[in-house]
């Protein structure tokens, strides 16, 4: 983009296509920059820098400006502050949305593989013999590709099982979840994976060596383990446990519902 980045006090307000760097409070005191572009929702991918306007941080950005400091108390955030707006120059075009969202994707992909070829044949390794499947991550992979983005919803839900977990804090996929008052039955998995990323202050609070080792299998209180599925109206979920502990008495983590997303059609 050309255009100048706005600065604290001057006029320009967040709008559609507006490129926005904002801190994200967390309630420790904790900050984490994040960038993106507000869009439309069928443009959207948030893995990608594209965020949705209608999600709860698109609204709450619309018509803010920089140098705002606005309350947000999601999850464990506190509030976001706006540090530069950026105005877009003009709509961005579904082709130009489809190409991003294909090489982040092909980045992730990458970087899953060469990561866990990484602990594979890493002498010592405390989980034993590990092998590699690389034909299942490209198959899961091009799985996910396969679908489009069509609301960022990141909201709690409760999720029911057939039978409990063996391992709640690795768990499998669930069976069923309530979203919004209404009961969701999935019937059927179409993939998995999993981010062991440190955000916010656990991204702080460990040195830099350790930290490439969790981010191969995770930590304590660290990780979440991501599930595509279908429903039975038909509709697509991405879904996701957070074992992200809030303090001594809700130690368990929590389930998520991702986003909403479209199957790409074969045709032209």
């Amino acid at each position: 983009m050309s255009a100048a980045l706005d600065s604290p006090g001057s006029p320009l307000p967040i709008s559609l296509n507006c490129h926005v760097l904002v801190e994200l409070v967390d309630g420790s005191g904790g900050v984490e920059r994040a960038e993106f572009t507000l869009v439309n929702a069928k443009q959207a991918d948030f893995k990608s820098g594209l965020l949705d306007e209608n999600t709860p941080m698109g609204q709450l950005l619309l018509g803010r400006h920089a140098g705002e400091t606005i309350p947000y108390r999601v999850g464990d955030l506190l509030e976001v502050r706006i540090l530069a707006v950026q105005a877009g120059e003009g709509s961005i075009s579904p082709q130009a949305a489809v190409k991003r969202r294909a090489d982040v994707r092909k980045a992730a992909a990458q970087s899953e593989i060469t990561n866990q070829m990484i602990f594979a044949t890493a002498s010592g390794s405390k989980w034993g013999d590990y092998d590699v499947d690389v034909d299942k991550l490209m198959e899961d992979e091009q799985e996910r590709m396969d679908f489009t983005p069509l609301h960022f919803l990141d909201q709690p839900i409760e999720v029911t099982f057939a039978a409990s977990p063996a391992r709640p804090k690795t768990p499998p996929c669930p069976d069923g979840f309530t979203w919004d008052g209404r009961a969701y039955h999935i019937t059927g998995e179409i993939s998995e994976w999993t981010d062991f990323t440190r955000r916010g202050r656990l991204a702080r609070n460990m040195r830099p060596a350790h930290a490439a080792v969790a981010a191969e299998h995770g930590s304590l209180g660290v990780g979440r383990f991501y599930f595509r599925v279908r429903v039975e109206t038909g509709q697509v979920f991405d879904l996701y446990y957070d074992r992200l502990i809030k303090d001594v008495d809700d130690r368990l983590g929590h389930w998520f519902l991702y986003r909403e997303l479209s199957e790409n059609s074969d045709g032209p």
